[in-house]
């Protein structure tokens, strides 16, 4: 007998079944077995797809103190605390992903997920290491762990401890581009992704449709085609039938490109922003990178001939009442030959304007309020279209196409690789480098790197927004901490300093300068420029590692700063030497003491002493067989052209010291009275001599008396 059971008693007996299928498995393992284990990865996938990360990540933060480093899981850790905003996981997921970059063997579920974290990557760097990247994850080959380390490590922001606060930024949009910019292809995200991952949100958008104005095509093409400005009569039926099929071309070229352009006002130095363009002509959500907005323009409306002649669209039109049809699609052979014998006659000497023409000129006006960028190129193909004194080249359209594709791309090559945006949200610290050339005791060269920061201001600030008061501010609790990189002339890294910096603070509590901040760099012939980054740090705050609202970077961060400097060529080491000079000033103070201040910029301020300091090596023996030279000083102050004719006055100070040591190295620190110098530019010339009155080097440096 067939029974018909009812929705909820099937749900009941499918529930018992169930159930005594469990008991029957359990009752089936002997006693005393162990249950399998399951792989922590899993587990934490498996919360993740419940909507609970915050179990994900305490599952793999507990598998990674106990396993073996895997890549995989601090992959997954870091993608997951990025997505999910979990801020107090953030440097447990920078630490995870680098000991993940610790394992020594490639599985092969490993390498996809490399391969995917690779092509994020993309963007950040060259091509040529891209490929090589995943040509090792594809090979299994753990090197690519080690590059990938290695990469990171120079990405960095910030000089102090493990944590990599560009890798957690990378990923926060790595996960936007990935929610925001997917396609529907093989790649992970399109062209603007690609922006996005390099420099983070732009500055402004816009986006939107161009739209096809008619009015503005007529205004257009009836400047060069009704009024006979390249020739033909005024108002003549040829002329109207020839700006009337060529609005018609203008108009079938139009389709109506969706587009976004985004702009960056601070990616180059220079005051002009960098703009990227991106559009389609699909409908579709993915947008390709355009050249420059004449890429919304067809190719095909670029030419002059063939279907664009307006003999043929008014030929056509003729022959088929029903409706305009596609220019040149007219096979009637009868129609062909009439088109072909009356060109001349319909075109007469009157100019064809390229219907791509039309276009950028409307796309263009339509970007103007954008960026002055735009404007500016409206304006100058406007002017050049509007100069009916000159006939309009066939290729016109092209020529402003490629033009302003160079200058567009001229802009954006003014963009370094990639920048952090987040830096912004730091107090930005000025700072200086600067390098003076030596030689050690053994007189090989080296350089004394002094690496210089103003950090008032951005210690004003951070005790502003604590405790909404600057009167009184202990500099004392502040530190600078300092990283001083060197690169070869291949562009690779040589070597990598750190030095802490604390400040000093007289009795009225202001601030007067730092500690000691000088480091020495071994001088190579291959050296050729060195990058200095500097931190401000509040250290009672060093107890509170927790990440600030709305960056990656701890609390205790206050401020960041950087320069950079070509490094000099190697000083002549063939017999007699000097050092570089520096420069400094000083001051009587209170007890009789002098207080130097070094002067890196070669700025004195007036009533202050010149001081200067030098060392010279390899110094000649003299009849006693004493070492000894002769030094002369002078001070010239530079004058106009007309004081230099006339000559007013004598020169500066000048002085001759005799020099005499037992040692083939010296080294001196001369003062020179400052009163006797008045506000101005000044050469200081110094000439060292020998015992037998040869001159052996001489020196010029430029400096500057101030207010």
């Amino acid at each position: 007998m067939y029974v018909r059971l009812n929705p909820l008693m099937k749900e009941c007996y499918k529930r018992i079944l169930f159930m005594l299928l469990t008991l029957l498995l359990v009752h089936s393992i002997p006693a005393g077995a162990e249950q399998p284990e399951r792989d922590p990865l899993t587990l934490g996938l498996e919360a993740l797809e419940n909507e609970n990360p915050e179990k994900a990540v305490r599952i793999w933060s507990a598998a990674a103190e106990s396993a073996e480093p895997d890549y995989r899981i601090g992959l997954y850790f870091l993608k997951t605390v990025t997505a999910h905003d979990i801020r107090d996981r953030y440097e447990e997921a920078s630490e995870l992903y680098y000991r993940g970059l610790e394992s020594d063997t490639v599985s092969d579920e490993a390498a996809e997920l490399l391969i995917e974290d690779i092509e994020f990557m993309r963007p950040l760097m060259e091509h040529k290491k891209a490929e090589q990247l995943e040509s090792l994850a594809e090979n299994r080959d753990p090197q690519v762990f080690s590059e990938l380390a290695e990469f990171w490590e120079s990405m960095r922001v910030t000089v102090t401890g493990t944590y990599n606060e560009r890798l957690i930024e990378h990923w926060e949009r790595c996960n936007y581009v990935t929610e925001n910019y997917k396609t529907n292809r093989r790649h992970a995200y399109d062209d603007r992704g690609e922006i996005y991952l390099r420099f983070g949100r732009p500055d402004d958008t816009r986006n939107g449709t161009l739209l096809y104005n008619a009015g503005f095509a007529e205004y257009v093409l009836s400047t060069r085609m009704s009024d006979g400005g390249g020739g033909g009569s005024a108002g003549s039926a040829v002329n109207a039938g020839s700006l009337m099929n060529t609005i018609y071309m203008v108009r079938s070229y139009h389709n109506y490109p969706t587009y976004e352009v985004w702009v960056y006002t601070d990616l180059s130095n220079n005051r002009d922003n960098v703009l990227y363009v991106f559009g389609n002509s699909t409908g579709s959500r993915t947008m390709k990178l355009m050249e420059s907005v004449d890429d919304f323009v067809p190719s095909g409306a670029f030419n002059t001939s063939g279907r664009n002649r307006p003999s043929n669209v008014a030929l056509l039109n003729q022959g088929n009442q029903s409706g305009p049809g596609r220019p040149g699609d007219s096979n009637d052979e009868d129609e062909s030959n009439v088109a072909f014998e009356n060109e001349r006659t319909i075109m007469g000497g009157s100019e064809v304007v390229p219907p791509g023409l039309v276009l950028q000129l409307m796309y263009y006006r339509q970007l103007a309020t954008v960026d002055e960028y735009f404007g500016s190129r409206y304006d100058y193909m406007m002017d050049r279209y509007m100069n009916k004194s000159m006939r309009l080249s066939s290729s016109i359209a092209r020529q402003f196409q490629h033009i302003n594709s160079a200058r567009f791309k001229r802009r954006q090559g003014r963009a370094p690789r990639q920048r952090s945006e987040e830096v912004n949200n730091l107090f930005t610290v000025p700072s200086d480098l600067y390098a003076y050339r030596f030689f050690d005791e053994e007189m090989n060269p080296y350089l004394r790197v002094y690496l210089e920061a103003d950090p008032e201001e951005a210690v004003a600030y951070d005790e502003l927004r604590t405790h909404n008061r600057v009167a009184k501010i202990s500099y004392d609790k502040y530190e600078i901490i300092n990283r001083l990189r060197t690169y070869n002339t291949s562009g690779s890294p040589v070597d990598v300093l750190y030095d802490t910096v604390g400040f000093q603070q007289d009795e009225s509590e202001d601030f007067t300068g730092y500690d000691a901040n000088m480091l020495t760099v071994r001088h190579t012939d291959d050296l050729e420029r060195m990058e200095a980054d500097f931190e401000l740090h509040n250290r009672e705050e060093y107890d509170n590692p927790a990440i600030a609202d709305e960056t990656p970077f701890r609390n205790h961060l206050k401020g960041i700063g950087s320069s950079e400097i070509e490094v000099d060529e190697l000083l002549e080491n063939s017999g007699f030497a000097a050092s570089d000079i520096i420069f400094g000033f000083s001051e009587i103070e209170e007890g009789g003491e002098s207080r130097l201040t070094i002067a890196h910029d070669k700025e004195i301020p007036k009533n202050r002493n010149l001081n200067f300091y030098y060392e010279a090596y390899n110094v000649p023996r003299d009849e006693e067989g004493l070492y000894s030279f002769t030094l002369t000083y002078e001070i010239e102050r530079d004058r106009s052209w007309i004081g230099r004719l006339v000559r007013f006055g004598g020169g500066g100070p000048s002085v001759t010291i005799e020099n005499t040591e037992d040692n083939p190295r010296f080294s001196q620190t001369l003062e020179i009275v400052g009163e006797e110098l008045d506000e101005g530019e000044y050469t200081l010339k110094l000439t060292f001599i020998s015992p037998d009155d040869e001159v052996l080097l001489t020196r010029e440096e430029n400096f500057t008396i101030t207010e």
